[in-house]
């Protein structure tokens, strides 16, 4: 069952006080304030006086639903995830930085000749997701 419940207010601090007071009327307890000081509290000095109002929920009509011919097979088509763009000074230089310092110029040299370059900055943009998932394999084992 579906509820609708409208709130018309003139201001903010209006709307504020008129949810406040429906989340009252919904609660089913209500939590109590205890004053431990010897003095009496100070009023709050009151602004503007809400004008009663009355709540109104209505159960909302749901139209009756259309008849189907014949099931639907329901295909999953994957999710075309956003291409992350590396950059070179800021991603791909301190990773190769730290490969080379675990493995080795050499090694460096060789997972570089996979992509036909012999510098980590002449990998094509569209191969940087992939070099940087080969070092960060190497530098986080």
């Amino acid at each position: 069952m579906t509820y609708r419940i409208e709130i018309t207010a003139d201001s903010l601090t209006e709307l504020a006080g008129r949810v406040l007071a429906l989340s009252a009327q919904l609660q089913t307890t209500v939590p109590v304030f205890v004053h431990h000081a010897s003095a009496a509290p100070k009023k709050a000095a009151v602004l503007h006086e809400a004008p009663p109002f009355t709540l109104t929920v209505e159960p909302a009509l749901d139209p009756a639903p259309e008849p189907v011919a014949e099931p639907v097979a329901l295909v999953a088509e994957p999710v075309a995830t956003a291409a992350v763009v590396y950059d070179p000074v800021i991603d791909i230089a301190p990773r190769v930085l730290a490969y080379v310092a675990l493995r080795g110029r050499d090694a460096m040299l060789e997972l570089l000749s996979q992509f036909g370059v012999e510098r980590a900055s002449h990998v094509p943009p569209e191969h940087h997701a992939e070099l940087v998932a080969l070092l960060d394999a190497v530098i986080n084992a």
